[in-house]
Formats: C-alpha cells, structure tokens, sequence
C-alpha cells in the first residue's frame, strides 16, 4: 500500500467555509466604522462632547431627541443646559468636565 503526499496533503485546491471570508470583510467594515465614530467625536467642540455624553447618559441620541414631541424635547433640552451649566460653574462632581469612558 503506498500513500502519496498529494492524497496526504490534499494539493488540490483549497475550501474555506464561507463565514470566514464574510467575517473578514466585516471586520475591515467594523474597523472602518470605528475610524469613522472616532474622527467624528474628534471634530467635536468640548461643548458638543459634553451634550453627547449627557444624551449618552439619558440613553438618547440626537436623533431620537429630534423625533420627541416638541414640549418633551424641551424639557429634556432644558436639563441639559442645566448640567452643562453645572459642570462648567464648578456646581456639579469635580473633576472633567467630559466623558471619557469610550
């Protein structure tokens, strides 16, 4: 009985399953979204950090704040300015004045 390298080896062409090219891809998509959202907060002016980690607090974004009826959007618009207000007169926790968890 002779066994030969090429039935050892399998010379012929390669199989991958087909999530691994997928999740390759999705990957570099991932990465590319990740650039994305860091260049984007980069942008940002502190006051605009500081209103994205208050709505981030709230379980918000703008977007949702944007479809909230107009007397709800207002209250919410006013406890921003209030914390805003807080954390720049020194009223509110010492320390920064950003979140800088992400």
């Amino acid at each position: 009985m002779t066994i030969s390298s090429a039935s050892l080896f399998g010379n012929g062409p390669v199989t991958r399953p087909a999530g691994i090219a997928t999740a390759k891809a999705s990957d570099s998509q991932a990465s590319v979204d990740t650039q994305g959202d860091f260049l984007k907060y980069a942008k940002m002016s502190p006051m605009d950090r500081m209103r994205a980690g208050i709505l981030k607090s709230m379980d918000l974004t703008e977007e949702q704040l944007g479809a909230l009826p107009q007397d709800a959007r207002q209250k919410i618009e006013d406890q921003i300015k209030d914390s805003i207000r807080k954390m720049v007169s020194n009223e509110g926790p010492k320390g920064q004045l950003i979140d800088i968890s992400a």
